[in-house]
Protein backbone atom coordinates (compact mmCIF):
# COMPACT_ATOMS: atom_id res chain seq x y z
CA UNK A 1 0.00 0.00 0.00
CA UNK A 2 1.97 2.88 -1.25
CA UNK A 3 0.72 7.19 -0.82
CA UNK A 4 2.43 9.77 -3.31
CA UNK A 5 1.83 13.05 -3.08
CA UNK A 6 3.79 16.07 -5.78
CA UNK A 7 3.31 19.77 -5.65
CA UNK A 8 5.11 21.92 -7.52
CA UNK A 9 5.00 25.82 -7.80
CA UNK A 10 7.16 27.61 -10.73
CA UNK A 11 7.52 31.78 -10.53
CA UNK A 12 9.02 33.91 -13.38
CA UNK A 13 11.48 36.07 -11.59
CA UNK A 14 12.58 37.32 -14.79
CA UNK A 15 12.25 37.19 -18.58
CA UNK A 16 15.91 35.33 -17.96
CA UNK A 17 14.99 33.73 -14.53
CA UNK A 18 12.70 31.09 -13.49
CA UNK A 19 12.46 29.21 -9.54
CA UNK A 20 10.82 25.87 -9.37
CA UNK A 21 10.03 24.66 -5.88
CA UNK A 22 8.99 21.07 -5.42
CA UNK A 23 7.18 19.32 -2.21
CA UNK A 24 7.06 15.53 -2.00
CA UNK A 25 5.81 12.65 -0.01
CA UNK A 26 5.90 9.11 -0.06
CA UNK A 27 4.88 6.68 2.54
CA UNK A 28 4.71 2.78 2.14
CA UNK A 29 2.91 0.40 4.80
CA UNK A 30 4.46 -3.32 4.09
CA UNK A 31 3.66 -6.37 6.09
CA UNK A 32 4.68 -9.25 5.59
CA UNK A 33 3.36 -12.35 8.57
CA UNK A 34 1.59 -15.70 7.93
CA UNK A 35 -1.71 -15.22 8.90
CA UNK A 36 -1.68 -17.60 11.57
CA UNK A 37 1.26 -16.21 14.22
CA UNK A 38 -0.19 -18.60 16.87
CA UNK A 39 1.25 -22.08 15.81
CA UNK A 40 4.60 -22.89 15.58
CA UNK A 41 6.28 -24.00 12.52
CA UNK A 42 8.08 -27.94 11.92
CA UNK A 43 11.11 -28.31 9.72
CA UNK A 44 12.42 -32.03 9.18
CA UNK A 45 15.71 -31.73 8.25
CA UNK A 46 16.26 -34.64 5.91
CA UNK A 47 13.37 -33.91 3.94
CA UNK A 48 11.28 -36.60 5.40
CA UNK A 49 8.43 -34.15 4.60
CA UNK A 50 8.07 -30.19 3.23
CA UNK A 51 8.04 -27.31 6.25
CA UNK A 52 5.01 -26.94 7.73
CA UNK A 53 3.29 -23.99 9.40
CA UNK A 54 3.74 -20.06 9.26
CA UNK A 55 6.66 -18.67 7.93
CA UNK A 56 8.84 -17.03 11.25
CA UNK A 57 10.04 -14.11 9.25
CA UNK A 58 7.87 -10.70 10.45
CA UNK A 59 7.79 -7.25 8.72
CA UNK A 60 5.68 -4.19 9.65
CA UNK A 61 7.12 -1.24 7.87
CA UNK A 62 5.72 2.19 6.86
CA UNK A 63 8.46 4.30 5.68
CA UNK A 64 8.03 7.56 4.75
CA UNK A 65 10.21 10.10 2.99
CA UNK A 66 9.55 14.14 2.57
CA UNK A 67 11.36 15.90 -0.05
CA UNK A 68 12.22 19.16 -0.33
CA UNK A 69 13.57 20.55 -3.52
CA UNK A 70 13.95 24.70 -5.05
CA UNK A 71 15.93 25.13 -8.29
CA UNK A 72 16.71 28.29 -10.46
CA UNK A 73 17.64 28.20 -14.42
CA UNK A 74 18.72 31.70 -15.27
CA UNK A 75 19.98 32.50 -18.89
CA UNK A 76 22.52 35.11 -19.22
CA UNK A 77 24.26 35.88 -22.40
CA UNK A 78 25.95 32.50 -23.39
CA UNK A 79 25.67 30.96 -20.30
CA UNK A 80 22.83 28.68 -19.21
CA UNK A 81 22.77 28.01 -15.13
CA UNK A 82 21.16 25.64 -12.96
CA UNK A 83 21.58 26.18 -9.27
CA UNK A 84 19.66 24.90 -6.53
CA UNK A 85 19.18 22.81 -3.33
CA UNK A 86 17.52 19.41 -2.44
CA UNK A 87 16.67 18.02 1.41
CA UNK A 88 15.25 14.65 1.73
CA UNK A 89 14.18 13.31 5.02
CA UNK A 90 12.78 9.25 5.97
CA UNK A 91 11.10 8.01 9.04
CA UNK A 92 10.78 4.20 8.76
CA UNK A 93 8.81 3.21 11.65
CA UNK A 94 8.69 -0.82 11.98
CA UNK A 95 8.71 -4.21 13.53
CA UNK A 96 10.38 -7.50 12.76
CA UNK A 97 11.66 -10.78 13.22
CA UNK A 98 14.09 -12.70 10.23
CA UNK A 99 13.89 -16.50 12.26
CA UNK A 100 11.55 -18.17 14.66
CA UNK A 101 8.61 -15.99 14.83
CA UNK A 102 6.51 -15.11 17.78
CA UNK A 103 5.64 -19.07 18.70
CA UNK A 104 8.79 -20.08 17.03
CA UNK A 105 10.05 -23.56 15.27
CA UNK A 106 10.78 -27.06 16.02
CA UNK A 107 13.67 -28.81 14.07
CA UNK A 108 12.99 -32.79 14.02
CA UNK A 109 16.83 -35.05 13.40
CA UNK A 110 17.39 -38.05 12.87
CA UNK A 111 19.78 -39.56 15.78
CA UNK A 112 17.32 -38.15 18.35
CA UNK A 113 16.94 -40.66 21.57
CA UNK A 114 13.27 -41.99 20.89
CA UNK A 115 11.18 -41.57 24.24
CA UNK A 116 8.88 -44.32 23.22
CA UNK A 117 10.11 -47.49 21.85
CA UNK A 118 8.73 -48.13 18.21
CA UNK A 119 7.80 -51.97 17.75
CA UNK A 120 7.33 -53.73 14.16
CA UNK A 121 4.55 -56.21 12.96
CA UNK A 122 7.32 -59.32 12.63
CA UNK A 123 9.00 -58.16 15.87
CA UNK A 124 12.54 -58.49 14.25
CA UNK A 125 12.52 -54.63 13.87
CA UNK A 126 11.73 -53.45 16.73
CA UNK A 127 13.45 -49.95 18.00
CA UNK A 128 13.69 -49.79 21.67
CA UNK A 129 12.89 -46.53 23.61
CA UNK A 130 16.71 -44.71 23.87
CA UNK A 131 17.93 -45.28 20.78
CA UNK A 132 18.78 -43.51 17.92
CA UNK A 133 15.77 -41.92 15.70
CA UNK A 134 16.57 -43.47 11.70
CA UNK A 135 15.09 -40.73 10.31
CA UNK A 136 13.49 -37.12 10.97
CA UNK A 137 9.77 -38.02 10.22
CA UNK A 138 9.86 -40.74 12.97
CA UNK A 139 11.41 -37.95 15.53
CA UNK A 140 8.26 -36.16 14.55
CA UNK A 141 6.01 -38.42 15.29
CA UNK A 142 7.59 -39.00 18.62
CA UNK A 143 8.15 -35.12 19.55
CA UNK A 144 11.20 -35.67 19.88
CA UNK A 145 12.68 -32.23 18.54
CA UNK A 146 16.27 -31.17 18.05
CA UNK A 147 16.17 -27.93 18.52
CA UNK A 148 13.47 -25.33 19.29
CA UNK A 149 13.83 -21.63 17.66
CA UNK A 150 12.51 -18.29 18.80
CA UNK A 151 12.16 -14.56 18.56
CA UNK A 152 11.52 -12.80 21.20
CA UNK A 153 12.83 -9.04 21.98
CA UNK A 154 15.57 -8.70 24.82
CA UNK A 155 14.09 -8.80 28.45
CA UNK A 156 13.45 -4.45 29.16
CA UNK A 157 13.35 -3.85 25.24
CA UNK A 158 9.77 -5.15 24.29
CA UNK A 159 6.40 -4.51 24.76
CA UNK A 160 5.09 -5.50 28.07
CA UNK A 161 3.56 -9.37 27.90
CA UNK A 162 5.79 -10.46 25.56
CA UNK A 163 6.06 -9.86 21.06
CA UNK A 164 8.70 -7.46 18.94
CA UNK A 165 10.20 -4.65 20.20
CA UNK A 166 8.93 -1.43 17.78
CA UNK A 167 11.51 0.48 16.34
CA UNK A 168 12.07 3.91 14.84
CA UNK A 169 15.01 4.64 12.02
CA UNK A 170 15.70 8.27 10.98
CA UNK A 171 18.00 9.58 8.14
CA UNK A 172 18.18 12.80 5.82
CA UNK A 173 20.13 14.33 3.31
CA UNK A 174 21.26 17.55 1.67
CA UNK A 175 22.43 18.34 -1.64
CA UNK A 176 23.46 21.40 -3.35
CA UNK A 177 24.59 22.24 -6.91
CA UNK A 178 26.09 24.62 -9.37
CA UNK A 179 25.78 23.91 -12.91
CA UNK A 180 26.81 26.41 -16.21
CA UNK A 181 26.51 25.21 -19.70
CA UNK A 182 28.54 28.11 -22.19
CA UNK A 183 27.64 28.02 -25.57
CA UNK A 184 31.48 29.00 -26.98
CA UNK A 185 29.89 28.87 -30.19
CA UNK A 186 27.08 28.03 -32.84
CA UNK A 187 28.87 24.44 -32.82
CA UNK A 188 30.34 24.17 -29.35
CA UNK A 189 28.97 23.70 -25.92
CA UNK A 190 31.21 23.53 -22.40
CA UNK A 191 29.00 22.34 -19.67
CA UNK A 192 30.94 22.94 -15.72
CA UNK A 193 29.51 22.27 -12.74
CA UNK A 194 30.05 20.89 -9.43
CA UNK A 195 27.37 18.98 -6.79
CA UNK A 196 27.88 18.15 -3.10
CA UNK A 197 25.74 15.81 -0.90
CA UNK A 198 25.93 15.10 2.33
CA UNK A 199 23.83 11.64 3.71
CA UNK A 200 23.57 11.92 7.77
CA UNK A 201 24.65 8.67 9.93
CA UNK A 202 21.20 6.95 10.62
CA UNK A 203 19.75 6.54 14.65
CA UNK A 204 16.97 5.13 16.11
CA UNK A 205 14.95 7.33 18.00
CA UNK A 206 15.21 5.25 21.37
CA UNK A 207 19.15 5.36 20.91
CA UNK A 208 19.23 1.37 20.69
CA UNK A 209 21.04 0.39 17.46
CA UNK A 210 24.06 -1.87 18.32
CA UNK A 211 26.91 -3.05 16.82
CA UNK A 212 30.69 -4.00 16.69
CA UNK A 213 33.36 -1.21 17.23
CA UNK A 214 36.28 -1.28 14.89
CA UNK A 215 37.77 2.07 15.56
CA UNK A 216 40.76 1.22 17.74
CA UNK A 217 40.77 5.00 19.10
CA UNK A 218 36.63 5.30 19.49
CA UNK A 219 36.22 6.72 23.47
CA UNK A 220 39.76 5.69 24.15
CA UNK A 221 40.27 2.11 22.62
CA UNK A 222 38.33 0.70 25.74
CA UNK A 223 35.29 -0.40 23.33
CA UNK A 224 37.67 -2.09 20.54
CA UNK A 225 36.23 -4.80 19.05
CA UNK A 226 33.59 -5.02 21.43
CA UNK A 227 29.85 -4.96 20.74
CA UNK A 228 27.96 -2.03 22.00
CA UNK A 229 24.89 -1.02 22.45
CA UNK A 230 24.10 2.55 20.61
CA UNK A 231 27.26 3.70 19.75
CA UNK A 232 27.56 7.42 18.94
CA UNK A 233 27.16 7.54 15.93
CA UNK A 234 26.88 4.25 14.66
CA UNK A 235 29.14 4.64 12.29
CA UNK A 236 31.34 8.18 11.30
CA UNK A 237 30.26 10.84 8.78
CA UNK A 238 31.46 11.10 5.18
CA UNK A 239 31.68 15.00 4.25
CA UNK A 240 33.24 14.07 0.94
CA UNK A 241 30.51 14.22 -1.19
CA UNK A 242 31.80 16.48 -3.68
CA UNK A 243 30.78 15.94 -7.66
CA UNK A 244 32.49 17.87 -10.16
CA UNK A 245 30.81 17.56 -14.00
CA UNK A 246 32.31 18.38 -17.06
CA UNK A 247 31.48 17.77 -20.32
CA UNK A 248 30.66 18.92 -24.10
CA UNK A 249 28.36 18.93 -26.89
CA UNK A 250 29.73 19.50 -30.83
CA UNK A 251 28.01 19.97 -33.67
CA UNK A 252 30.45 18.26 -36.55
CA UNK A 253 28.01 18.18 -38.90
CA UNK A 254 24.21 18.81 -39.60
CA UNK A 255 23.58 15.20 -38.75
CA UNK A 256 26.27 14.42 -36.17
CA UNK A 257 26.61 15.71 -32.68
CA UNK A 258 29.50 14.66 -30.72
CA UNK A 259 29.31 14.40 -26.87
CA UNK A 260 31.42 13.15 -24.14
CA UNK A 261 32.16 13.87 -20.24
CA UNK A 262 33.24 13.05 -16.25
CA UNK A 263 32.11 13.55 -13.45
CA UNK A 264 31.78 12.27 -9.84
CA UNK A 265 27.95 10.46 -8.42
CA UNK A 266 27.17 9.58 -5.23
CA UNK A 267 24.17 7.37 -4.00
CA UNK A 268 22.00 7.22 -1.42
CA UNK A 269 22.63 4.78 1.30
CA UNK A 270 21.12 1.38 1.33
CA UNK A 271 18.23 2.00 3.98
CA UNK A 272 18.43 -1.75 4.63
CA UNK A 273 22.18 -1.14 6.28
CA UNK A 274 20.09 0.56 8.81
CA UNK A 275 17.06 -0.82 8.84
CA UNK A 276 18.26 -4.38 9.30
CA UNK A 277 20.27 -3.78 12.29
CA UNK A 278 16.80 -3.36 14.02
CA UNK A 279 15.99 -6.81 13.57
CA UNK A 280 18.82 -8.30 15.90
CA UNK A 281 19.79 -7.15 19.47
CA UNK A 282 18.17 -5.60 21.33
CA UNK A 283 15.01 -5.56 19.20
CA UNK A 284 15.02 -9.01 18.10
CA UNK A 285 17.13 -12.06 19.41
CA UNK A 286 16.71 -15.90 18.79
CA UNK A 287 16.65 -18.61 21.47
CA UNK A 288 17.77 -22.01 20.72
CA UNK A 289 17.17 -25.11 22.71
CA UNK A 290 18.96 -28.21 21.60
Amino acid sequence: NQRNLGLTETHIISPTMLNTFSFGYTKTDELYAAGNQAIPKFVLTDGSLVRWGPDGGTDDSHPETFIFHDAVDWTKNVHSINFGIEYRRTRDDEYGASIGGPAGQYLFSPGQPLPVAVPSNSGLNNIPAGAASPSSLLSFMEGADSVYQRTLAYPGFGPPGGGFAPFGIRRYSLAGWFQDDIKVSQKLTFNLGVRYEYNSVPYEVGGRLAGIVDDPNFQGGSLYRKFVLNPQPIYYPDYNGWGPRVGFAYRATEKTVLRGGFGIFTNFPISQTADQQAFGFPFAGMGTLA
